[in-house]
């Protein structure tokens, strides 16, 4: 006998390219090249780290973020803590 067919939109566990946090992706984005990053920040970081968009880090936290430096500068996270 055959083998059992793949089931569709099967998943598996995968390690995110740029944090090494576990995730699950499917097994057809695997095959296309894509599930290598648990979310589109951890792309992001490693899309800059090969010359992608440009990166900064928050003066009051730290935290890398996409966007353009500025003098100043606070992420997301930093300006809606100042306005609650």
């Amino acid at each position: 006998m055959s083998e059992t067919p793949a089931i569709r939109g099967a998943i598996i566990q995968v390690r995110c390219a740029c944090c090494k946090n576990q995730f699950t992706a499917r097994v057809a984005d695997q095959k296309r090249g894509w599930g290598k990053f648990c979310s589109k920040r951890c792309k992001a970081i490693r899309q800059t780290q090969k010359g992608g968009p440009s990166m900064w880090k928050c003066e009051r936290c730290g935290i890398p973020t996409i966007a353009r430096a500025q003098q100043g500068a606070k992420c997301e996270q930093c300006r809606e803590a100042a306005y609650v």
